[in-house]
């Protein structure tokens, strides 16, 4: 019984002292030093992000996934994205997912609001 205590704050001590060391090498101004990936992703793609709640007609989708057909600059900020699809077809179910990551990849779209139904 002493031998499994003495080994697991043994493997604690080494865990401890393995991750803090880790911790203390990386600059940053987290509250643990570590970035996450969302925090690394929006600093390495900031520039790269084009603005489409000013500018809608600059969107555009890989034209194997579907096209834009049309678009409205309203007077409020903001901007939605209505996505047109044919229900029960896992074709355009599947385009639909490409065009989201699309959106998501290239314009930083990051909230995504969905109609559904189901029949259970």
């Amino acid at each position: 019984m002493a031998y499994q205590k003495t080994v697991t704050l043994l493997l604690a001590s080494v865990f401890l002292c393995t991750t803090c060391a880790s911790y203390a090498s990386v600059p940053s101004d987290t509250l643990f030093g570590v970035k996450s990936h969302a925090q690394r992703y929006t600093e390495d793609n900031r520039d790269a992000i084009i603005d489409i709640n000013n500018d809608p007609a600059a969107i555009s989708v890989p034209k194997e996934l579907g096209r834009v057909m049309d678009y409205y600059k309203g007077d409020t900020p903001g901007l939605v994205i209505h996505i047109q699809d044919r229900h029960a077809d896992a074709v355009a179910q599947m385009n639909i997912a490409g065009i989201l990551s699309s959106l998501s990849e290239s314009y930083g779209v990051d909230l995504l609001c969905l109609e559904a139904a189901s029949d259970r």
